[in-house]
């Protein structure tokens, strides 16, 4: 039982330097503060907001629907 035990902790231990070595790396990062730019520029957008707010208005219409309390 230990041999298995010891291929699972090699075998996190690997994932685990790999993860790190991602997070570490510049061009990792560099597209993770692409992505995070597009993402704050996507939430600022006008349009985005709005069909956003219509998504939500739709929503709470069908669980209000759902639920019965549109009555």
């Amino acid at each position: 039982m230990s041999d298995a035990s010891d291929k699972v902790n090699e075998a996190v231990n690997a994932a685990k330097e790999k993860l790190g070595d991602l997070a570490n790396n510049e061009k990792v990062s560099e597209v993770v503060d692409q992505a995070k730019e597009k993402l704050g520029d996507l939430a600022s957008n006008e349009k985005v907001n709005e069909v956003v707010d219509q998504a939500k208005a739709k929503l709470g219409d069908l669980a209000s629907k759902l639920t019965g309390h549109d009555k």
